[in-house]
């Protein structure tokens, strides 16, 4: 089998690249290898800036847990029903809400104080501050990096403004959470409370729809037992007819 000859054009290639490789040589030899051996330096200075971020980050995830952790505990302790533990409670409450600001105010980049806000909040409703628990709350809604504490704090203070009738608040607040992005939102507990606010609201075409929009969600099965409930009291006819298209 005769060999392959190398032509003229892949000499001169081949030349090219040897010619190239021996200046690079030559260049790290005599003047590139301390900007080779600086730029080594820099990335491992990077990496050590990095291990030390990601310790002192981990470190204050488990402090921030720790605290949050004894302020919980002691919401929980506080939140007992008994009418006669109401004074006692009340400190309580006082004394959570301040562990609950020791978390905001050491480990305010964490989840932990977000979560500590929305606690917070709950206090003052607790506390029979209501005017206070609504303006931190909607700023909490409005301001939080979270989705979860998003949720929670938008349902909550949905379910508050329905029982003090103020269906307009209320109202706002399902369609900012259905225009926000937010990975953890079900769309059918979204659903439920805007028709319970159409309900409140004697809107119960309004209702009915969004009732029947849940029963339709086949991505979604929570809350279906509960629009069904709901449809029996105010349309019945609407789930008959509904359910017939199942069969």
């Amino acid at each position: 089998m005769a060999k392959r000859r190398i032509t003229r054009k892949q000499m001169k290639e081949m030349d090219k690249f040897q010619t190239r490789a021996e200046k690079a040589t030559v260049w790290i030899a005599e003047r590139g290898w301390k900007k080779v051996v600086g730029f080594i330096v820099l990335i491992g200075l990077l990496m050590l800036a990095l291990i030390f971020v990601n310790n002192m980050l981990s470190t204050q995830r488990t402090e921030a847990s720790g605290v949050y952790g004894e302020a919980l505990n002691m919401y929980i302790r506080a939140s007992q029903p008994s009418a006669t533990e109401y004074i006692a409670n009340k400190e309580k409450l006082q004394n959570a809400i301040s562990k609950f600001q020791e978390v905001i105010d050491k480990y305010d980049s964490t989840a932990y104080a977000e979560m500590a806000k929305y606690y917070i909040v709950l206090c003052y409703f607790k506390l029979g501050k209501k005017e206070r628990g609504f303006e931190d709350g909607e700023k909490l809604f409005a301001d939080t990096s979270e989705d979860i504490v998003q949720n929670l704090i938008g349902f909550f203070l949905i379910d508050k403004y329905i029982k003090e009738e103020k269906y307009k608040e209320a109202r706002r607040l399902v369609e900012e959470l259905e225009s926000e992005n937010n990975d953890y939102l079900n769309p059918n507990q979204l659903l439920y409370v805007s028709g319970k606010i159409y309900e409140r609201q004697n809107m119960i075409d309004k209702a009915t729809e969004e009732y029947l929009k849940i029963i339709e969600n086949e991505e979604y099965a929570a809350y279906r037992i509960d629009a069904r409930e709901r449809l029996r009291v105010i349309n019945p006819k609407a789930l008959e007819d509904k359910m017939k298209t199942f069969q």
